[in-house]
């Protein structure tokens, strides 16, 4: 009995050592993947805001232009209209 006993101890240290070495390599993979994760959140934020300030002096500068298109628009639209005014005078 005493054989079989001491077999079941054995196997029970073994079994918890593999069970505790599992759970450390557990927590080890599970940091890693965190800090992992955590700097490609902080390259794609900066690549983010990067973007933003970008797209936002891209705006600043296409503003006047986008003011002017609407007026030089309505000018050559007047301009059209005065010559088919004058094309319909001639006639």
């Amino acid at each position: 009995m005493s054989e079989r006993n001491g077999d079941r101890a054995r196997f029970q240290k073994e079994r918890k050592r593999k069970l505790r070495r599992r759970q450390r390599v557990q927590q080890f993979v599970k940091a890693l993947r965190a800090r992992t994760l955590k700097s490609i959140d902080t390259r794609l934020e900066s690549h983010a805001q990067t973007a933003v300030a970008e797209a936002a002096r891209l705006e600043a500068g296409d503003a006047p232009q986008r003011e002017i298109a609407p007026q030089k628009k309505e000018a050559e639209d007047r301009v059209a209209q005065k010559k088919d005014q004058t094309r319909k005078n001639r006639v």
